[in-house]
């Protein structure tokens, strides 16, 4: 089968999120189970999500405009603080910053 980016069900399987913190996991396997199913095992994306497997129909999966690198753990705010030093604060899920500076930046910014 000639690898077609539209027809991998390693990336028509979309994402996990954990509804608690908001953390994103991505498939590590996915499979073709007929023509309109994928069976796809999840990850565990935090310590609220432990892995699953399930089947996902792709068709029914909201596609989502999302930078993948906004969900690497570890991620570091880009915000700054009062004395105009990058944030030492971990960035939030899918955000660039952490919970201060996305709140001021909300606000009008800090």
């Amino acid at each position: 089968m000639i690898h077609r980016p539209d027809h991998d069900p390693l990336l028509l399987a979309g994402f996990s999120q954990c509804p608690i913190c908001g953390a994103v996991g991505f498939p590590v396997e996915a499979a073709w189970a007929s023509d309109a199913l994928i069976v796809v095992t999840y990850g565990p994306t935090c310590r609220h999500k432990k892995a699953i497997t399930m089947l996902v129909n792709p068709e029914e999966i909201p596609r989502v405009d999302f930078d993948p690198g906004k969900y690497v753990p570890g991620r570091r705010c880009t915000g700054r603080n009062r004395h105009g030093r990058s944030c030492r604060a971990r960035a939030r899920p899918g955000s660039d910053y952490c919970g201060s500076h996305q709140t001021a930046d909300a606000q009008g910014g800090r």
